[in-house]
Protein backbone atom coordinates (compact mmCIF):
# COMPACT_ATOMS: atom_id res chain seq x y z
CA UNK A 1 0.00 0.00 0.00
CA UNK A 2 3.06 2.54 0.98
CA UNK A 3 4.70 1.78 -1.82
CA UNK A 4 1.61 2.24 -4.24
CA UNK A 5 1.07 5.80 -2.71
CA UNK A 6 4.56 6.88 -3.02
CA UNK A 7 4.80 5.79 -6.86
CA UNK A 8 1.18 8.11 -6.70
CA UNK A 9 3.27 10.56 -5.34
CA UNK A 10 6.22 10.48 -7.63
CA UNK A 11 3.74 10.20 -10.82
CA UNK A 12 1.94 13.41 -9.33
CA UNK A 13 5.11 15.46 -8.52
CA UNK A 14 6.49 14.38 -12.51
CA UNK A 15 3.46 16.02 -14.09
CA UNK A 16 3.79 19.10 -12.23
CA UNK A 17 7.10 19.61 -12.79
CA UNK A 18 6.63 18.87 -16.45
CA UNK A 19 3.67 21.51 -16.42
CA UNK A 20 5.85 24.13 -14.50
CA UNK A 21 8.97 23.23 -17.06
CA UNK A 22 6.58 23.70 -20.32
CA UNK A 23 6.69 27.26 -22.40
CA UNK A 24 3.50 28.76 -22.12
CA UNK A 25 4.56 30.81 -25.18
CA UNK A 26 5.36 28.10 -27.20
CA UNK A 27 4.14 28.47 -30.60
CA UNK A 28 3.55 25.51 -33.83
CA UNK A 29 5.89 26.68 -36.89
CA UNK A 30 3.59 28.60 -39.46
CA UNK A 31 4.08 30.48 -42.06
CA UNK A 32 1.18 32.11 -43.95
CA UNK A 33 1.81 34.65 -47.15
CA UNK A 34 -1.21 37.27 -47.88
CA UNK A 35 -0.82 36.40 -51.78
CA UNK A 36 0.24 32.88 -53.08
CA UNK A 37 1.10 35.08 -56.63
CA UNK A 38 2.86 37.83 -57.49
CA UNK A 39 2.31 39.15 -61.77
CA UNK A 40 5.13 41.19 -62.57
CA UNK A 41 3.15 42.87 -65.52
CA UNK A 42 5.24 46.12 -65.86
CA UNK A 43 6.97 46.68 -62.71
CA UNK A 44 9.95 44.91 -61.51
CA UNK A 45 9.61 45.05 -57.12
CA UNK A 46 6.51 44.53 -55.45
CA UNK A 47 6.01 44.21 -52.26
CA UNK A 48 5.12 40.65 -50.31
CA UNK A 49 3.10 40.29 -46.83
CA UNK A 50 3.26 37.58 -44.60
CA UNK A 51 3.18 36.15 -41.17
CA UNK A 52 5.72 33.78 -39.23
CA UNK A 53 5.32 32.58 -36.07
CA UNK A 54 9.15 31.77 -35.62
CA UNK A 55 12.26 32.40 -37.28
CA UNK A 56 11.96 32.14 -40.96
CA UNK A 57 13.89 32.26 -44.12
CA UNK A 58 13.30 31.93 -48.29
CA UNK A 59 14.36 28.36 -48.80
CA UNK A 60 14.62 28.61 -52.59
CA UNK A 61 14.02 31.05 -55.62
CA UNK A 62 14.46 31.17 -59.80
CA UNK A 63 18.11 33.06 -59.86
CA UNK A 64 16.45 35.86 -61.73
CA UNK A 65 14.01 36.58 -58.68
CA UNK A 66 15.67 38.74 -55.60
CA UNK A 67 14.26 38.46 -52.37
CA UNK A 68 15.07 41.62 -49.39
CA UNK A 69 15.33 40.45 -46.86
CA UNK A 70 15.53 36.35 -47.27
CA UNK A 71 15.53 35.33 -43.79
CA UNK A 72 14.29 36.95 -40.61
CA UNK A 73 12.09 36.77 -36.97
CA UNK A 74 8.49 35.37 -35.70
CA UNK A 75 6.43 38.16 -34.97
CA UNK A 76 2.68 38.38 -34.20
CA UNK A 77 2.42 40.81 -36.47
CA UNK A 78 2.45 40.94 -40.77
CA UNK A 79 6.05 41.26 -42.27
CA UNK A 80 6.75 42.21 -45.59
CA UNK A 81 9.58 41.73 -47.54
CA UNK A 82 10.79 43.21 -51.33
CA UNK A 83 10.80 40.97 -54.25
CA UNK A 84 12.34 42.31 -56.97
CA UNK A 85 12.62 40.80 -60.41
CA UNK A 86 15.21 41.42 -63.47
CA UNK A 87 14.70 42.75 -66.53
CA UNK A 88 13.23 39.92 -69.45
CA UNK A 89 14.06 40.31 -72.71
CA UNK A 90 13.71 36.51 -73.20
CA UNK A 91 10.23 34.29 -72.99
CA UNK A 92 7.35 34.82 -70.47
CA UNK A 93 8.72 33.28 -67.46
CA UNK A 94 7.45 31.58 -63.92
CA UNK A 95 8.81 30.34 -60.70
CA UNK A 96 8.37 29.94 -57.13
CA UNK A 97 9.71 31.02 -53.95
CA UNK A 98 9.40 29.39 -50.92
CA UNK A 99 9.34 30.76 -47.51
CA UNK A 100 10.10 28.30 -44.34
CA UNK A 101 10.58 27.75 -40.95
CA UNK A 102 11.53 24.14 -40.83
CA UNK A 103 9.05 21.98 -42.54
CA UNK A 104 6.82 24.29 -42.61
CA UNK A 105 6.67 26.39 -45.53
CA UNK A 106 4.50 28.86 -48.30
CA UNK A 107 4.99 29.35 -51.91
CA UNK A 108 4.26 31.93 -53.89
CA UNK A 109 4.29 31.41 -57.91
CA UNK A 110 6.16 34.38 -59.61
CA UNK A 111 4.95 35.31 -63.23
CA UNK A 112 6.86 37.94 -65.44
CA UNK A 113 5.78 38.25 -69.40
CA UNK A 114 9.05 38.88 -71.51
CA UNK A 115 9.55 40.54 -74.61
CA UNK A 116 9.52 37.23 -76.90
CA UNK A 117 6.35 36.32 -75.20
CA UNK A 118 4.92 32.56 -74.52
CA UNK A 119 7.37 29.77 -74.06
CA UNK A 120 7.33 27.68 -77.28
CA UNK A 121 5.95 24.15 -75.67
CA UNK A 122 6.50 21.87 -78.53
CA UNK A 123 4.27 18.82 -79.64
CA UNK A 124 6.94 15.96 -78.42
CA UNK A 125 8.09 15.05 -82.11
CA UNK A 126 11.70 14.84 -83.61
CA UNK A 127 10.80 18.02 -85.72
CA UNK A 128 9.24 19.74 -83.06
CA UNK A 129 10.35 18.17 -79.39
CA UNK A 130 8.84 19.74 -76.22
CA UNK A 131 10.92 22.06 -74.86
CA UNK A 132 12.00 21.69 -70.79
CA UNK A 133 8.39 23.66 -70.28
CA UNK A 134 6.48 21.94 -72.61
CA UNK A 135 7.12 18.54 -71.17
CA UNK A 136 6.52 19.73 -67.46
CA UNK A 137 3.47 21.30 -68.22
CA UNK A 138 2.54 17.87 -70.18
CA UNK A 139 3.54 15.36 -68.14
CA UNK A 140 2.03 17.41 -65.22
CA UNK A 141 -1.49 16.98 -66.33
CA UNK A 142 -1.07 13.77 -66.14
CA UNK A 143 -2.45 11.35 -63.45
CA UNK A 144 0.02 10.23 -60.78
CA UNK A 145 2.06 7.29 -62.18
CA UNK A 146 0.30 7.77 -65.09
CA UNK A 147 2.54 7.63 -68.52
CA UNK A 148 2.46 8.93 -71.96
CA UNK A 149 0.98 6.36 -74.15
CA UNK A 150 4.21 6.67 -76.94
CA UNK A 151 7.74 8.29 -76.52
CA UNK A 152 8.40 11.58 -77.09
CA UNK A 153 11.29 13.65 -77.92
CA UNK A 154 12.74 16.72 -75.60
CA UNK A 155 15.14 19.22 -75.92
CA UNK A 156 17.09 20.98 -73.31
CA UNK A 157 20.56 22.02 -72.04
CA UNK A 158 21.56 19.24 -68.70
CA UNK A 159 21.67 21.42 -65.84
CA UNK A 160 22.50 18.90 -62.89
CA UNK A 161 24.19 15.07 -63.22
CA UNK A 162 22.96 13.22 -60.43
CA UNK A 163 24.82 10.27 -61.77
CA UNK A 164 26.72 9.70 -65.04
CA UNK A 165 27.88 6.19 -66.34
CA UNK A 166 31.75 7.35 -65.24
CA UNK A 167 29.85 7.22 -61.64
CA UNK A 168 27.39 4.44 -61.79
CA UNK A 169 28.66 2.35 -64.78
CA UNK A 170 27.30 -1.05 -63.73
CA UNK A 171 23.51 -0.11 -65.44
CA UNK A 172 25.22 1.44 -68.38
CA UNK A 173 22.72 4.51 -67.76
CA UNK A 174 22.46 8.08 -66.28
CA UNK A 175 20.43 9.97 -63.96
CA UNK A 176 20.29 13.89 -64.52
CA UNK A 177 18.43 17.00 -65.22
CA UNK A 178 17.45 19.27 -67.87
CA UNK A 179 16.81 22.77 -68.24
CA UNK A 180 16.13 25.73 -71.29
CA UNK A 181 19.27 27.21 -70.09
CA UNK A 182 21.73 24.51 -68.05
CA UNK A 183 21.26 26.30 -65.27
CA UNK A 184 19.70 24.47 -62.12
CA UNK A 185 16.37 25.12 -60.85
CA UNK A 186 15.19 22.95 -58.02
CA UNK A 187 11.20 22.51 -59.31
CA UNK A 188 11.72 23.81 -63.35
CA UNK A 189 13.55 21.10 -64.60
CA UNK A 190 12.88 17.42 -65.77
CA UNK A 191 14.27 14.85 -64.47
CA UNK A 192 16.05 12.03 -67.24
CA UNK A 193 16.06 8.96 -65.10
CA UNK A 194 18.01 6.09 -66.01
CA UNK A 195 18.66 6.68 -69.61
CA UNK A 196 20.76 5.63 -72.16
CA UNK A 197 23.51 6.48 -74.18
CA UNK A 198 23.17 8.06 -78.14
CA UNK A 199 21.26 5.30 -80.59
CA UNK A 200 19.40 3.74 -77.26
CA UNK A 201 22.55 1.59 -76.16
CA UNK A 202 24.42 1.38 -72.54
CA UNK A 203 26.87 3.37 -72.14
CA UNK A 204 30.47 1.55 -72.63
CA UNK A 205 33.85 2.87 -71.46
CA UNK A 206 35.01 5.75 -74.31
CA UNK A 207 31.76 6.63 -74.91
CA UNK A 208 31.72 10.54 -73.91
CA UNK A 209 30.41 11.38 -70.78
CA UNK A 210 27.84 14.11 -70.57
CA UNK A 211 28.27 17.41 -68.81
CA UNK A 212 26.32 20.39 -67.16
CA UNK A 213 25.30 22.89 -70.06
CA UNK A 214 25.13 20.02 -72.90
CA UNK A 215 23.04 20.41 -75.64
CA UNK A 216 20.71 17.04 -75.87
CA UNK A 217 17.51 15.42 -77.14
CA UNK A 218 16.02 12.82 -74.81
CA UNK A 219 13.80 10.36 -76.61
CA UNK A 220 11.58 8.08 -74.68
CA UNK A 221 8.02 7.74 -72.62
CA UNK A 222 7.52 9.97 -69.55
CA UNK A 223 5.40 9.58 -66.69
CA UNK A 224 4.67 11.48 -63.43
CA UNK A 225 6.23 9.62 -60.92
CA UNK A 226 4.73 10.05 -57.31
CA UNK A 227 2.21 12.55 -58.69
CA UNK A 228 4.85 14.78 -58.19
CA UNK A 229 7.71 14.54 -60.47
CA UNK A 230 7.63 14.32 -64.08
CA UNK A 231 10.60 11.95 -65.43
CA UNK A 232 11.36 9.40 -67.97
CA UNK A 233 10.00 5.92 -67.47
CA UNK A 234 13.54 4.49 -66.70
CA UNK A 235 14.60 1.18 -67.19
CA UNK A 236 16.61 2.65 -69.96
CA UNK A 237 12.90 3.32 -71.88
CA UNK A 238 14.45 6.64 -72.63
CA UNK A 239 17.90 7.51 -74.51
CA UNK A 240 19.82 10.09 -75.73
CA UNK A 241 18.85 11.08 -79.36
CA UNK A 242 21.49 13.99 -79.85
CA UNK A 243 23.84 15.16 -77.83
CA UNK A 244 25.66 18.48 -78.95
CA UNK A 245 24.47 18.05 -82.03
CA UNK A 246 25.50 14.58 -82.98
CA UNK A 247 22.70 11.48 -83.27
CA UNK A 248 22.53 8.13 -83.98
CA UNK A 249 19.57 7.72 -84.49
CA UNK A 250 17.93 5.00 -82.96
CA UNK A 251 17.81 1.37 -81.65
CA UNK A 252 19.16 -1.41 -79.39
CA UNK A 253 15.06 -1.60 -78.82
CA UNK A 254 15.58 2.06 -77.63
CA UNK A 255 11.62 2.34 -78.08
CA UNK A 256 10.99 -1.12 -76.33
CA UNK A 257 6.81 -1.50 -75.62
CA UNK A 258 4.24 0.90 -76.84
CA UNK A 259 5.36 3.68 -79.20
CA UNK A 260 1.54 4.79 -80.06
CA UNK A 261 -2.02 3.64 -79.20
CA UNK A 262 -5.51 4.94 -79.35
CA UNK A 263 -8.27 3.22 -77.05
CA UNK A 264 -10.85 3.69 -79.45
CA UNK A 265 -13.88 2.36 -77.48
CA UNK A 266 -13.01 4.31 -74.52
CA UNK A 267 -11.17 7.88 -75.68
CA UNK A 268 -13.09 7.47 -79.08
CA UNK A 269 -11.61 8.74 -82.72
CA UNK A 270 -8.19 11.02 -81.31
CA UNK A 271 -6.38 12.09 -83.69
CA UNK A 272 -6.97 9.60 -86.53
CA UNK A 273 -8.77 11.19 -89.51
CA UNK A 274 -11.80 9.87 -91.88
CA UNK A 275 -11.15 10.32 -95.67
CA UNK A 276 -14.25 9.61 -97.71
CA UNK A 277 -13.25 8.66 -101.15
CA UNK A 278 -16.61 8.60 -103.02
CA UNK A 279 -19.08 11.66 -102.85
CA UNK A 280 -21.26 9.85 -99.72
CA UNK A 281 -25.35 9.89 -101.21
CA UNK A 282 -27.50 12.76 -98.66
CA UNK A 283 -28.83 9.52 -96.50
CA UNK A 284 -25.68 8.45 -95.74
CA UNK A 285 -23.76 11.50 -93.16
CA UNK A 286 -21.19 9.40 -92.53
CA UNK A 287 -19.18 6.15 -93.18
CA UNK A 288 -17.22 5.99 -89.99
CA UNK A 289 -18.41 6.77 -86.38
CA UNK A 290 -17.33 6.84 -82.80
CA UNK A 291 -19.95 4.35 -80.50
CA UNK A 292 -18.88 4.29 -77.13
CA UNK A 293 -20.18 0.37 -76.81
CA UNK A 294 -18.18 -0.26 -79.83
CA UNK A 295 -15.03 1.95 -81.19
CA UNK A 296 -15.19 3.07 -84.47
CA UNK A 297 -17.49 1.47 -86.74
CA UNK A 298 -17.81 1.77 -90.45
CA UNK A 299 -20.73 0.86 -92.48
CA UNK A 300 -22.11 2.12 -96.10
CA UNK A 301 -25.97 0.99 -94.87
CA UNK A 302 -28.55 3.41 -94.03
CA UNK A 303 -32.39 3.79 -94.17
CA UNK A 304 -32.73 0.18 -95.38
CA UNK A 305 -30.27 0.60 -98.29
CA UNK A 306 -26.78 -0.69 -99.00
CA UNK A 307 -24.30 2.09 -100.65
CA UNK A 308 -21.36 2.22 -102.92
CA UNK A 309 -18.80 3.45 -100.86
CA UNK A 310 -14.89 3.67 -100.11
CA UNK A 311 -14.07 5.19 -96.34
CA UNK A 312 -10.65 5.04 -94.95
CA UNK A 313 -10.11 5.68 -91.26
CA UNK A 314 -6.19 7.36 -90.84
CA UNK A 315 -4.10 7.40 -87.99
CA UNK A 316 -1.69 10.28 -87.24
CA UNK A 317 2.16 9.91 -88.16
CA UNK A 318 3.81 7.14 -86.39
CA UNK A 319 7.40 7.94 -85.30
CA UNK A 320 9.71 4.23 -86.00
CA UNK A 321 12.92 6.17 -86.05
CA UNK A 322 13.67 4.22 -83.11
CA UNK A 323 12.30 1.04 -83.70
CA UNK A 324 14.22 -2.37 -85.09
CA UNK A 325 10.99 -4.24 -85.08
CA UNK A 326 7.74 -2.18 -84.77
CA UNK A 327 4.22 -4.26 -85.37
CA UNK A 328 0.60 -3.37 -85.24
CA UNK A 329 -2.21 -4.81 -83.39
CA UNK A 330 -5.93 -4.08 -83.11
CA UNK A 331 -9.11 -5.63 -82.07
CA UNK A 332 -11.66 -5.34 -84.33
CA UNK A 333 -15.59 -7.33 -85.34
CA UNK A 334 -16.99 -7.79 -89.11
CA UNK A 335 -20.28 -8.76 -89.53
CA UNK A 336 -23.52 -8.29 -92.58
CA UNK A 337 -20.29 -8.69 -95.21
CA UNK A 338 -21.34 -10.83 -98.00
CA UNK A 339 -19.33 -13.71 -96.59
CA UNK A 340 -15.77 -13.64 -94.08
CA UNK A 341 -14.04 -13.92 -97.61
CA UNK A 342 -15.42 -10.78 -98.48
CA UNK A 343 -14.80 -9.24 -95.18
CA UNK A 344 -10.92 -9.89 -95.80
CA UNK A 345 -11.56 -8.05 -99.50
CA UNK A 346 -13.77 -5.29 -98.02
CA UNK A 347 -12.06 -4.85 -94.77
CA UNK A 348 -8.48 -4.39 -95.00
CA UNK A 349 -5.33 -2.74 -93.42
CA UNK A 350 -2.88 -0.38 -95.19
CA UNK A 351 0.58 1.93 -94.25
CA UNK A 352 2.68 4.01 -96.11
CA UNK A 353 5.93 5.75 -95.10
CA UNK A 354 6.28 9.58 -95.14
CA UNK A 355 6.04 10.79 -98.56
CA UNK A 356 5.36 7.30 -100.15
CA UNK A 357 2.89 5.30 -101.45
CA UNK A 358 -0.18 3.10 -99.44
CA UNK A 359 0.72 -0.43 -99.04
CA UNK A 360 -1.89 -3.45 -97.99
CA UNK A 361 -0.55 -5.34 -94.73
CA UNK A 362 -0.57 -9.06 -95.01
CA UNK A 363 -1.05 -11.02 -91.62
CA UNK A 364 -4.30 -9.77 -89.96
CA UNK A 365 -6.44 -12.45 -88.27
CA UNK A 366 -10.19 -12.37 -88.95
CA UNK A 367 -12.48 -14.04 -87.26
CA UNK A 368 -13.88 -17.32 -88.85
CA UNK A 369 -17.30 -16.70 -89.10
CA UNK A 370 -19.19 -13.19 -88.85
CA UNK A 371 -20.66 -11.68 -85.52
CA UNK A 372 -20.18 -9.06 -83.15
CA UNK A 373 -17.52 -10.73 -81.03
CA UNK A 374 -14.19 -8.76 -81.05
CA UNK A 375 -10.82 -10.90 -81.85
CA UNK A 376 -7.18 -9.90 -81.75
CA UNK A 377 -5.60 -9.23 -85.46
CA UNK A 378 -2.17 -10.66 -84.02
CA UNK A 379 1.04 -9.09 -84.23
CA UNK A 380 1.20 -7.52 -87.84
CA UNK A 381 4.80 -6.78 -89.01
CA UNK A 382 5.72 -3.30 -89.66
CA UNK A 383 9.12 -3.98 -89.80
CA UNK A 384 10.01 -2.80 -93.29
CA UNK A 385 8.87 0.53 -91.93
CA UNK A 386 11.48 0.60 -89.22
CA UNK A 387 13.61 3.59 -89.00
CA UNK A 388 10.08 5.61 -90.90
CA UNK A 389 7.58 8.00 -90.05
CA UNK A 390 4.27 6.06 -91.42
CA UNK A 391 0.94 6.09 -91.09
CA UNK A 392 -1.41 3.04 -90.96
CA UNK A 393 -4.91 3.18 -92.53
CA UNK A 394 -8.21 0.79 -92.56
CA UNK A 395 -9.92 1.30 -95.38
CA UNK A 396 -13.45 -0.04 -96.04
CA UNK A 397 -15.65 -1.19 -98.91
CA UNK A 398 -19.20 -1.71 -99.41
CA UNK A 399 -21.31 -1.89 -102.78
CA UNK A 400 -25.35 -1.47 -103.51
CA UNK A 401 -25.44 -4.74 -103.07
CA UNK A 402 -24.35 -5.55 -99.73
CA UNK A 403 -22.48 -3.37 -97.04
CA UNK A 404 -20.96 -4.87 -93.96
CA UNK A 405 -20.43 -3.40 -90.89
CA UNK A 406 -16.57 -3.11 -89.52
CA UNK A 407 -15.80 -2.08 -85.32
CA UNK A 408 -11.89 -1.59 -84.56
CA UNK A 409 -11.64 -0.87 -80.55
CA UNK A 410 -8.36 -0.69 -80.11
CA UNK A 411 -4.98 0.35 -82.32
CA UNK A 412 -1.59 0.31 -80.88
CA UNK A 413 1.86 0.54 -82.53
CA UNK A 414 4.95 -1.54 -80.38
CA UNK A 415 8.31 -2.44 -80.67
CA UNK A 416 8.97 -5.83 -79.76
Amino acid sequence: MRTTKLLAAILVAGLTLSACQQDPDYVLPAIRVASTELNFNADTEQPLEFTATRDWRVRSKPTWVTVTPDQGSGSEAAQRVRVTVTDNPDYNREGEVVLSIGLAKATVTISQPGDKGEVPVGSGTLEDPYTVAGVMKYVKAMASGAESPSAVYIKGKVSKIVTSFGNSGTYGNANFYISEDGVYHETEDFYCFQVYYLGGVKWNTGDSEIKEGDDVIICGKVTNYGGNTPETTGKGTAFIYELNGVNKGGGGGSQSGTIFSQAFKTDGQGSFTIENKTTLPEALSAVWTYDSKYGMKASGYASSTNYDVESWLVSPEIDLSSASTPVLTFRHAVNFFTSIDKAKEEATVWAKAAGGDWTKLSGVTYPESQSWTFIDSGEISLSSFAGKKIQIAFKYLSTATKAGTWEVDSFEVKNK
